[in-house]
């Protein structure tokens, strides 16, 4: 929920976002996280694969209790979307590894297309087997 809401209003501020992510820490608390892999610019898909290797090993030193990382993707086609692009949050803890797909249109209105307008659409899931948890099973 905390991934979804805040790919949203960056969405709705900014058009755009890069993958970020949030953790359910050993205290059980929930700690939004940002990741940098050093570049001003990073590929957004880098980024993502630079997120899943830092969870992957704060979950196999027992840092973690549960992870997210919310990317703005494509949705693949076979999910039948409304839209074609969507918020994508991977959402992963110990027996439990789900992609959750909400897809979004983004218009323009006011006086030369100034406001961004954004329709969403039912969320899709989709199980997966599990990438940060993987070795700790």
């Amino acid at each position: 929920e905390y991934c979804t809401e805040f790919a949203r209003r960056m969405l709705e501020d900014v058009g755009e976002f890069y993958p970020f992510g949030a953790e359910i820490n050993a205290s059980r608390e929930l700690a939004a996280l940002g990741f940098s892999d050093g570049e001003e610019r990073p590929l957004p898909q880098e980024l993502y694969s630079y997120a899943q290797n830092v969870l992957t090993q704060r979950a196999a030193s027992g840092e973690v209790l549960g992870a997210a990382i919310a990317a703005n993707v494509d949705i693949p086609p076979q999910l039948d979307p409304t839209y074609p692009d969507g918020i994508r949050v991977h959402v992963e803890s110990e027996g439990f590894c789900r992609l959750i797909y909400l897809p979004y249109a983004i218009g323009r209105s006011g006086l030369f297309g100034r406001n961004r307008t954004i329709k969403y659409d039912d969320m899709l899931g989709v199980d997966v087997p599990p990438i940060i948890f993987a070795k700790t099973v």
